[in-house]
């Protein structure tokens, strides 16, 4: 009845011809960089065949590049994961955000097929990136499940002229150190400890036609912002423009230019081990969509973020430690606390719904 929910949520998944590539730029260079983070958040040249993301935490600046993009960069300003991605974009049908497992389920199928992956979620839409040398065998897991349609072919590039696209790149390279081992969490040697951060987040939808009266809270967040530890990301595809930013943040936007969701909180996966693990987001996911709650997830180059409606902090808590996770809490001060000490637990809710002002994400387990 569940897999039966989920297929009716889900109106189509669609392969994007578009490679990808995930990558790290230093915050020393971002001066250095200014001129083409500019130019791709406040006037991206190509309408189609466009994917640029980047997401700023208290560790790192990561960033979603399509091939295209990269070549801007100037040489050895970025550390590149060494592998191409190509990305699934989840679209959804008339039942809308209104419920939750549906990333779970996702990536339930593709760990199963030993296929690890990035993931991305939006305002709109969620972008599951599989390397792409294994876009066939994603496409395989999924299609008996769920519509597929494909943009481009689905054969991964040839090794040799991959290598050389790298090579052309000028940029320092990370490689991805493959594995085959499905992540149980009850197997681990070491506790899992994730942590809930101090951050306070609105989801936002921005139409295309509102970029510039957006332009100055943009760029402040991105070179200006007084706090470089606040959580901050945005993402643009060909059919939208989100970001994830800090309540405080909204100040610097004009009045009704976005339209925004009620507050979420992100909790920081456990330390990553390779870029290839397999099941993670769906051992993560899984305990949390069995709630009914609805979840955002963000994978990074040093890390990942589950993100939960604030109203359901607690209840994720503690749904992670049913399953072998540890969850700290970080203070604003930077202090680490036991989060029952901060909150109450809430009871299990029996559904996920939001009252959002504006806007509201409703339908992630992932």
């Amino acid at each position: 009845l569940l897999r039966r929910r989920i297929e009716l949520m889900i109106s189509t998944i669609t392969t994007l011809r578009t490679k990808l590539y995930v990558a790290n730029l230093h915050e020393s260079d971002l001066e250095k960089c200014s001129h083409v983070l500019m130019k791709q958040l406040l006037f991206p040249s190509r309408e189609d065949q466009y994917f640029f993301s980047f997401t700023r935490t208290g560790e790192e600046t990561s960033l979603i590049l399509d091939e295209g993009t990269v070549f801007e960069f100037p040489e050895y300003s970025l550390t590149i994961v060494k592998t191409a991605w190509r990305a699934l974009s989840v679209s959804f049908g008339s039942v809308g955000y209104t419920g939750t497992g549906i990333v779970s389920s996702l990536s339930s199928l593709l760990a199963k097929a030993g296929i690890n992956l990035f993931y991305l979620s939006t305002a709109n839409t969620d972008f599951i990136l599989v390397q792409e040398n294994k876009l066939e065998k994603a496409v395989a897991a999924l299609k008996n499940t769920f519509n597929i349609t494909t943009e481009g072919d689905t054969h991964p590039t040839d090794a040799a002229e991959q290598e050389d696209i790298f090579g052309r790149m000028k940029q320092n390279l990370r490689d991805v150190n493959p594995t085959e081992v499905i992540f149980k969490p009850e197997a681990s040697a070491e506790p899992l400890f994730c942590t809930l951060l101090p951050d306070e987040l609105h989801l936002c939808s921005l139409p295309r036609e509102n970029r510039a009266l957006c332009a100055y809270g943009i760029l402040k967040l991105v070179f200006f912002c007084e706090n470089p530890h606040t959580f901050f990301s945005v993402s643009e595809t060909e059919d939208e423009i989100s970001m994830l930013m800090s309540k405080e943040a909204l100040a610097f936007f004009p009045d009704d230019a976005m339209t925004v969701s009620e507050l979420w909180r992100p909790i920081q996966r456990f330390k990553k081990t390779s870029y290839t693990e397999i099941g993670v987001i769906s051992a993560l996911s899984a305990p949390i969509s069995r709630a009914n709650v609805p979840i955002l997830y963000a994978s990074t180059f040093l890390s990942a973020y589950i993100f939960v409606q604030q109203k359901n902090t607690s209840v994720a808590v503690l749904c992670l430690e049913s399953q072998k996770f540890r969850v700290q809490e970080k203070t604003k001060e930077g202090e680490m606390i036991s989060p029952r000490a901060s909150s109450p637990q809430v009871p299990r809710t029996k559904t996920g719904s939001s009252s959002s002002k504006n806007f509201s994400r409703e339908d992630e387990g992932i």
